[in-house]
């Protein structure tokens, strides 16, 4: 059940999935009723994404883990296209303000210069 669940995350991916671990262990003497836990570690393209979930039966632990490794995966997803966005050039940006202006219109508003002091030796 969970391997098919995390095989099913991995296609969906939009990187390569390098590789999946996922451990299922259940506490023996635990003192809450969380007591089955759910880990799962997928490496994308070198970009390890890891969840976590406990819950009172292990079938509940492993949606758990489904659902927090969909947000995780869907988060990175956002963070990279984000990322891609920020380097577009900087004519594709609004600037308010800002108007083109056409190179024979330009003109210098203000030169300034600065007299130096001699520097000692």
């Amino acid at each position: 059940m969970a391997s098919e669940k995390i095989r099913a995350l991995c296609e969906i991916g939009h990187q390569p999935v390098l590789a999946a671990v996922v451990k299922l262990h259940v506490r023996d003497n635990a003192t809450d009723s969380l007591s089955a836990i759910a880990e799962a570690t997928l490496d994308l393209n070198g970009v390890p994404i890891r969840a976590h979930a406990s819950a009172e039966t292990m079938p509940e632990a492993i949606d758990e883990l489904d659902d927090r490794l969909t947000r995780r995966l869907r988060r990175h997803r956002k963070r990279l296209e984000d990322r891609r966005h920020d380097n577009e050039p900087e004519t594709r940006r609004a600037h308010p303000g800002y108007a083109e202006i056409a190179a024979d219109d330009r003109e210098v508003v203000r030169h300034k210069t600065l007299a130096m002091a001699p520097m000692s030796a």
